[in-house]
């Protein structure tokens, strides 16, 4: 892979245009942030390469080197992160969108979240697969930018409410496992019966989903449906299991498949069943 020095470099590099401009009281330099250029990122040796960057509102919403710079390497590291042999990554190129957000809440206290910006990005890169075989691959994520620094908010944020859209629920609830490999999506019908998504190949009858709520009390459910290689998991709840949902946050959630998903509850979806039960006890 060719390396390029030409570019100025900050560790991730950029291109700058540096507009002068007088204050009444002193001269500032204006940093602004062109939204297509090339820029230096590590690779996963640690070695320099240059790539194609393009953004949207990067030239509206950065002014700083410091705060561009931050983005470019947490889209890199977060990418790095997926691989499973994160020293073959070699990056191809960056694509960025930045959003001013103007209406989020705070799960715990509903005060309006100010001064923020969701950065969400699409990464292409070379990396090697089990077989030590290099492929193409492509990361899509988001994280935000909060005072001008990467926050995470991703578990604070207050999420919509849950309600009908036709004889769908419009919000599932999904979750990722501890090792962030593993993810499971629950899929409520208006039929009040739990449909478990999972990316295990193969699942069998009478698999187990163990819910722990807050206050320690566990429910153990069994999936009523045929074996399949599909992934899937069909729960239906009595009465009794509705209720202990219905008062209490959940904590944490296994699944007793082959690869046994454990899965923390972020905060902002521990009331997902609190809201999911009192839906299907209103009805449509």
């Amino acid at each position: 892979m060719k390396k390029s020095l030409l570019i100025p470099t900050i560790f991730l590099t950029l291109t700058v245009c540096i507009i002068s401009c007088n204050n009444a009281k002193e001269k500032k330099e204006i940093i602004k942030i062109k939204d297509a250029c090339n820029i230096v990122v590590k690779n996963g040796m640690d070695e320099l390469d240059t790539i194609p960057f393009t953004c949207s509102n990067c030239e509206k919403y950065i002014q700083d080197t410091s705060t561009f710079n931050m983005v470019v390497k947490e889209a890199t590291q977060k990418t790095r992160s997926i691989l499973k042999y994160p020293l073959s990554f070699i990056p191809k190129k960056l694509e960025v969108m930045i959003e001013k957000e103007d209406s989020l809440f705070y799960f715990d206290n509903n005060k309006k979240i100010e001064n923020t910006f969701k950065v969400t990005y699409f990464y292409k890169y070379i990396g090697n697969n089990a077989y030590g075989n290099k492929l193409e691959g492509e990361e899509i994520n988001s994280f935000y930018l909060k005072d001008n620094y990467i926050t995470d908010l991703k578990s604070e944020i207050r999420l919509d409410s849950l309600e009908f859209e036709g004889e769908r629920i419009s919000r599932h609830l999904t979750l990722i496992d501890i090792y962030e490999k593993n993810p499971l999506e629950f899929i409520p019908t208006d039929k009040k019966q739990l449909i478990l998504k999972t990316n295990t190949s193969c699942v069998d009858e009478k698999t187990t989903l163990l819910i722990t709520l807050d206050n320690k009390e566990e429910i153990r459910l069994k999936s009523w449906n045929d074996f399949n290689c599909e992934g899937r998991l069909y729960y239906n709840l009595n009465s009794k299991q509705m209720n202990a949902l219905k008062g209490h946050k959940v904590d944490n959630i296994w699944v007793g498949t082959k690869e046994s998903i454990m899965c923390s509850v972020p905060k902002n979806k521990s009331d997902y069943f609190i809201q999911l039960i009192n839906l299907w006890n209103q009805g449509k």
